[in-house]
């Protein structure tokens, strides 16, 4: 039993006590759901190559499966569990408890269970002698994802702990309150919510992290403050968020790339780095029709991120600091038909790299922030490499349209959507591409289509009761060329149209 248990035991049990003896309320609230889902051709190819994306920086050949199976098929689950314990009329503390890695896990996945051995291999020894007892081993994955009082004053609010946070359409930073969310943006620090008028100002600073040393020398902090006009009367929402995050130079837990061949520096530390961000926001409504845009600028010192540099004139070796230069345009439009009926067209511009060593330039969004049922919204990697996880995808050098629209009523609801993207940066052959999927960046052996493709949606959902919603979930994805661009002296490979659906259970408290 891992130490976080015991203490998360010792801790639920004197709360316990103490409400008791006390009679503090305590609010408990949570979500619990658990999915099913297959992806149909996830290869988005039929043909048996493995030059793909782990031996061949650059192709959009995902590696074969074992047996060669085309399809995918995985189920997940998702726990959170947040009491809420009112000390008195100023004091509240709130916590987030869940099972593991994104709020959840997958069904059947015990990593204790696998027994990797030191050399990567799989220890079978027992395999068939306990093939019937083979289980959960019962090992603790509960993690505390949040933990956070609020301080309650005539003046403002403060919020200290680890506590999430939201800005604009949750296209860069998003605080996972929706029950599917799998992410969080989380602050391990301070935030202070000022109120004056209409203008709300939140100033916050956190510390991302502080590993090795307990010293500047080993940190990540973000400082920076929200401000925000909000009039209800107006049906209007301005607002600009500045933050600024940086690193010192002894920090090791950063490293600014992890494939082998490429021009990112392998495996190497980022060092120090000056990153400010610019999130602007603005939301207006008129009558039925409603418009969101965000537009998050990201630039400054990333740190060394590619294999460049130089000796000075005292003879060491000092690797070239590397600018960012990044953003997103993200638009989203509401028109309300009827009480039941509602209209939506999204678009959305999202930078890329071009493969380049004067600038790093891609945006990578919020995982939460997802445009489709498929495209986009599975690291389809993680089907065939166990170290990765399936919900690790972003939206990344693209542009989109997304036409959907939803009927609602008491207790149905259905939903469907078409959409369509395209790459804003593809290698034009001969010179430099770069990899969104694995952070590298490689010398193209030819040209690629800069077509994602178009995709079609479906959903429905039913309430069985005001906490309990049943969804099935449908996406065929018409697979754009880009996907046949191999980085194998010009050769291209046959695609594949790729199918998903996905049933879902959850339960709201």
């Amino acid at each position: 039993m891992n130490q976080l248990y015991k203490v998360l035991i010792i801790t639920t049990t004197a709360l316990t006590f103490i409400g008791s003896a006390f009679s503090m309320p305590i609010d408990w609230k949570g979500t619990f759901g658990v999915d099913t889902t297959l992806i149909d051709s996830y290869r988005r190819s039929d043909a048996l190559i493995n030059s793909g994306t782990y031996g061949n920086v650059g192709s959009e050949t995902l590696n074969n499966s074992y047996g060669n199976r085309k399809n995918a098929s995985f189920q997940s689950y998702i726990f959170r569990l947040n009491p809420s314990i009112i000390i008195n009329d100023s004091v509240t503390i709130t916590g987030e408890m869940t099972t593991g890695y994104g709020g959840g896990g997958m069904v059947g996945d015990d990593f204790s269970q696998r027994k990797k051995l030191a050399a990567g291999t799989l220890n079978k020894t027992f395999g068939n002698a306990l093939y019937m007892y083979n289980t959960s081993s019962g090992s603790s994955n509960l993690s505390l994802t949040k933990f956070y009082m609020e301080l309650y004053s005539d003046t403002a609010t403060y919020v200290i702990g680890r506590h999430p946070f939201g800005w604009g359409l949750g296209a860069l930073y998003n605080d996972g309150a929706e029950a599917w969310d799998r992410h969080s943006s989380i602050r391990d620090g301070i935030t202070a919510k000022f109120k004056l008028s209409n203008f709300h100002i939140y100033p916050f600073w956190s510390k991302i992290q502080s590993s090795g040393q307990l010293t500047k020398a080993t940190d990540i902090t973000e400082w920076g403050v929200s401000v925000l006009y909000s009039s209800t009367e107006k049906d209007f929402k301005f607002g600009i968020l500045f933050s600024k995050r940086s690193s010192n130079a002894q920090n090791a837990s950063l490293a600014s790339g992890n494939v082998s061949g490429g021009s990112l520096a392998t495996n190497s530390t980022l060092g120090d780095t000056n990153v400010k961000a610019w999130d602007f926001y603005v939301d207006k409504s008129f009558g039925a029709y409603s418009v969101g845009i965000e537009v998050p600028i990201v630039g400054g010192d990333v740190g060394q991120v590619y294999n460049t540099g130089g000796y000075t004139s005292g003879g060491d070796y000092k690797q070239t600091e590397t600018k960012m230069k990044s953003m997103a345009v993200i638009l989203e439009n509401k028109l309300e038909l009827s009480d039941r009926w509602n209209l939506n067209l999204d678009l959305g511009h999202v930078s890329g790299d071009d493969g380049g060593q004067t600038k790093y330039e891609a945006t990578y969004l919020h995982p939460n922030y997802q445009i489709a049922n498929l495209m986009f919204r599975y690291n389809l990697l993680a089907i065939t490499d166990p170290d990765q996880y399936i919900y690790d995808s972003y939206i990344v050098n693209a542009k989109y349209a997304k036409l959907h629209g939803k009927y609602q009523n008491d207790t149905w609801s259905f939903s469907t959507a078409l959409i369509y993207a395209v790459a804003n940066e593809a290698p034009k052959g001969g010179g430099k591409g770069f990899d969104e999927k694995t952070n590298a960046s490689f010398t193209a052996s030819g040209k690629q289509d800069k077509e994602y493709g178009w995709e079609v949606d479906m959903g429905l959902e039913y309430a069985w009761n005001p906490n309990v919603k049943i969804g099935l979930d449908s996406g065929y994805h018409f697979v754009g060329d880009y996907y046949k661009y191999t980085n194998s002296n010009g050769t291209k490979q046959k695609i594949t149209n790729t199918f998903m659906a996905q049933a879902r259970v959850g339960i709201a408290f």
